[in-house]
């Protein structure tokens, strides 16, 4: 999974929506969708790049990625709109 940054989130989001509006998915449905499956991706990254552990910034504390519930609210998202894409998440 490639971390998606800067205009490429942008970028990314419009192509995943042009690819479900062209499957026959509604358009504010495949907006929902491209929306939520950007966020997980980059949240994905983050957690894979920093791990589920990391350190708070002001007390260097170690917690919880904070990019964990995002990446997870994103997925849950995505799933309630029973969209069929399988193809984007290999």
């Amino acid at each position: 999974m490639d971390e998606v940054t800067g205009q490429g989130v942008e970028d990314e989001r419009k192509r995943v929506k042009a690819w479900l509006v062209a499957r026959g998915e509604r358009v504010d449905v495949a907006e929902a969708y491209a929306s939520a499956f950007v966020e997980y991706r980059e949240a994905a990254a983050n957690v894979n790049a920093n791990g589920s552990i990391v350190q708070h910034p002001r007390t260097g504390n170690p917690i919880t990625n904070p990019y964990i519930p995002i990446r997870d609210a994103a997925l849950q998202r995505a799933l309630a709109l029973n969209v069929r894409a399988d193809e984007l998440w290999s």
